[in-house]
């Protein structure tokens, strides 16, 4: 039992660190008060979420904000803000198997602060010789107007019959290039038990997630002894991974998630950022859809939907330019030099679309034909959905909206998709306009269900994606893509290809498609609808071995399949 725990040791960076029981933190949460204080383990809670409750009860739960976290910080500033949780709220359906079915686990956005936030599925069991009751959930949290997710738990110890308790969190680990950190507090909350009309279906969806549940690695080395596991888990590669699995025969492989307090106890629940994947899967997708429901549009000028980019320089570029990153307008050529540059943050940064839509209409100068320098701009991918979504209120009403009502509602009805992916980062005020490029989120189902739909498009009689763009997005030995000035490697309608032809040994070019997200993201799209993908913010993108090692066990070859 919790209350009874030894404390553990733990070695945090380099020091041996003696850790309290979770009990103690519930108990008397500011009465342990050292900065140094490491984390709890999450083993703890691994250890305990196979002792579930038989308690049934739902309910609402406010928990107050706690004062700011103590913070471990291992990259980036301090920021005061930043240790600052919101107030939080949550309704549950805690099951008599022990589930505690979080039933508003979407995207949940606070006035104020930095941080917007989720709760997922968690476990509850008895707290021994009394009615309270331990909870332990996913806890995520999201920076405001930015992609950065930061991955970690919710404990809570709460009366059964409604009152007072209080809650622990502890946010060790992220998916975030430019701030990491250690988080951990406490706080005070309130339960209140009611009856929550959704609580059947949330347990239904929960029964048929259970029965999809990934191989783990060893179990994958037992079906196929020939695998390399270690190459396929990018070994001595990659580090700072949050998650990385991969696709084979149909069978999805997911590694543990890795956190600076042990493996994360809810691992498929891992919330993930897209960062520039939405490049693929919602900007490219995107206008696929739309050019087959209305032809040309894809050749239509942005000038005819964006008056701030009405200058002469702008009347020739299409949707389609954009998209591919060939707008003709741009500083320096060289990859990630105008991305990179200091000027970007002004875009980056900017809330409203008035201020978004100045840098991108007026950053960078014309200084090629559209449609031939390929120059990377997340800018230009946001022209594009501020296009289509004007283009979606003209032709089918103000009140509709390209991500919820075109995306989401038509083009991917079918995938049964979280709450958390239909959400999408829009800029502040009015207009609200789509990042397009970037800002979506998405758990490994989500991901894998988008990828499948894309792959098999390739295959449909009756595709929804434009079969010629299609083509190009995902190209073969005869179609490549459009050429980056990088050797090997293409770009077109948001996807990445490159030709892996002399590390695999093919006789014939073979050309991959990926998508490719920032601080090292990559999804890489394999024929016979085979995956493979990490999620990381180590700026390492090193994946070639394992796509060798996936091939040694099923040619990927393009003249073999």
């Amino acid at each position: 039992m919790l209350r009874a725990m030894v404390w553990l040791l733990c070695l945090c960076n380099g020091y041996a660190v003696a850790l309290p029981p979770m009990a103690a933190w519930l108990a008397d949460p500011d009465g342990i008060d050292s900065h140094i204080q490491a984390p709890l383990s999450y083993q703890q809670l691994l250890d305990n979420r196979a002792k579930p409750g038989k308690t049934t009860s739902q309910g609402m739960m406010s928990l107050h904000q706690a004062k700011p976290a103590r913070q471990l910080l291992h990259k980036g500033q301090p920021e005061k803000n930043a240790r600052q949780l919101p107030a939080m709220q949550a309704r549950w359906y805690l099951t008599s198997q022990g589930q505690a079915l979080s039933l508003n686990a979407s995207i949940q956005i606070p006035n104020q602060g930095r941080w917007d936030y989720v709760i997922g599925n968690g476990r509850h069991w008895p707290v021994p010789d009394t009615d309270d009751i331990y909870l332990v959930a996913p806890l995520h949290l999201i920076e405001k107007n930015q992609n950065c997710v930061h991955n970690g738990v919710l404990t809570l110890r709460l009366p059964e019959s409604g009152g007072t308790g209080r809650y622990f969190y502890q946010i060790s680990s992220e998916t975030c290039a430019y701030y990491q950190a250690d988080l951990w507090g406490s706080g005070k909350l309130d339960w209140q038990p009611m009856l929550q009309p959704d609580a059947d279906d949330a347990q239904n969806a929960f029964q048929h997630w259970q029965q999809t549940a990934p191989l783990s690695p060893q179990q994958f080395a037992r079906l196929f002894p020939d695998a390399d596991i270690d190459t396929l888990m990018l070994k001595d590669k990659v580090t700072d991974i949050s998650m990385l699995g991969w696709v084979h025969q149909g069978l999805h492989v997911q590694t543990h998630c890795p956190t600076r307090a042990g493996n994360y106890p809810f691992c498929r629940q891992l919330l993930l950022p897209s960062y520039s994947t939405a490049k693929s899967f919602i900007a490219g997708n995107g206008l696929m859809y739309l050019n087959a429901l209305h032809p040309g549009l894809k050749d239509a000028p942005i000038s005819q939907f964006i008056p701030q980019c009405s200058a002469q320089s702008w009347q020739e570029v299409t949707l389609q330019d954009l998209l591919n990153m060939r707008s003709g307008h741009f500083l320096a050529t060289g990859y990630g030099e105008d991305e990179g540059a200091p000027h970007s943050a002004r875009f980056f940064e900017a809330i409203t679309h008035k201020d978004k839509i100045t840098y991108a209409c007026g950053q960078f100068p014309r200084q090629a034909q559209p449609g031939e320098q390929f120059v990377y701009h997340s800018s230009d991918t946001y022209l594009l959905g501020a296009a289509l979504q004007t283009f979606v209120k003209q032709q089918y009403g103000q009140e509709h909206e390209l991500i919820r009502d075109v995306l989401f509602a038509g083009l991917y009805q079918s995938l049964s998709l979280s709450e958390v992916a239909r959400h999408h980062r829009h800029s502040q005020g009015q207009p609200a306009m789509p990042f397009f490029g970037y800002g979506s989120l998405l758990y490994v189902d989500d991901l894998l269900a988008i990828a499948r739909f894309t792959q098999q498009q390739q295959y449909a009689s009756r595709p929804l994606l434009d079969p010629v763009m299609l083509a190009q997005a995902l190209p073969s030995q005869q179609g490549r893509g459009l050429a980056t000035g990088f050797d090997k490697l293409a770009y077109s309608q948001g996807y990445w290809a490159l030709d892996v032809s002399a590390e695999l040994g093919c006789q014939t070019p073979t050309w991959l498609a990926f998508m490719s997200g920032y601080g090292g993201i990559t999804v890489v799209l394999l024929p016979d609808n085979r995956l493979f993908y990490y999620f990381s913010d180590g700026q390492v993108f090193k994946w070639l071995s394992a796509i060798e090692a996936l091939h040694s066990l099923s040619s990927i070859c393009q003249q073999d399949v």
